[in-house]
């Protein structure tokens, strides 16, 4: 019954990377992952591989697929838009409580992911943006200062992140994305949860509007080749 005190553990720090490794598109949606492959990679043993994928299947990040194993999900353009529903209204919720709750080293440090944001959507590396805007969502989900709320938000972005790159703005939309960045930090800075909730929001609903009419498109495009 002793109780490891390793910390973080070997199934948790595999949980993490092979997280990462998804959200990044290291492992592409429809990706198949073999155990022994994933051993070798991280340096650990089948058992906690094979506990880091019960753990990711939980998180819906992947599937275990008869016959084959784990598959890296492939999100429907159902199950994204029902997604984008619900984190607009969690990052609405953590956007609320921030504006109640957090001290101003936090806003400060909003601020500063904010302004590293604006600076990064022109970069031509789309895994730049990806990695600011997490660090963004992470410092508002602190100073919410609701572990539920940050844990539930955690989850469904990372389903997002299996979008990969569909949810950045083009060129077209970079003005309007540094905009909708720039009024959460003012309503963060007045202190205003009204306008913090509907800022984070529509930042959210705008992520949606991108993504969805492409993944839309790639499933029309699917079954027509099926057919």
């Amino acid at each position: 019954m002793m109780v490891s005190r390793e910390s973080p553990t070997l199934r948790q720090q595999a949980t993490d990377i092979l997280r990462q490794a998804i959200i990044s598109q290291r492992f592409p949606p429809g990706k198949h992952l073999v155990e022994r492959e994933l051993c070798e990679l991280l340096g650990v043993s089948r058992t906690s591989v094979r506990e880091a994928l019960r753990h990711l299947e939980s998180e819906d990040l992947i599937k275990m697929v008869p016959h084959k194993g784990p598959i890296v999900r492939r999100l429907s353009y159902a199950e994204a838009n029902d997604i984008y529903q619900v984190r607009a209204a969690l990052e609405g919720l953590a956007g609320d409580l921030f504006a109640r709750n957090a001290s101003q080293e936090t806003i400060n440090r909003l601020e500063a992911v904010a302004a590293n944001m604006a600076a990064a959507v022109f970069n031509p590396d789309p895994d730049v943006i990806l990695r600011i805007r997490t660090q963004f969502y992470e410092v508002l989900s602190e100073g919410a200062g609701n572990a539920v709320c940050a844990r539930m938000s955690e989850l469904l972005l990372a389903r997002v992140c299996l979008l990969g790159r569909m949810s950045l703005p083009g060129h077209i939309e970079n003005n309007q994305m540094i905009k909708e960045v720039q009024d959460i930090v003012d309503a963060a800075k007045a202190r205003e949860p009204q306008k913090m909730r509907e800022a984070c929001a529509v930042h959210v609903e705008s992520a949606a509007r991108i993504a969805l009419p492409q993944l839309r498109e790639m499933e029309q495009a699917d079954e027509a080749a099926a057919q």
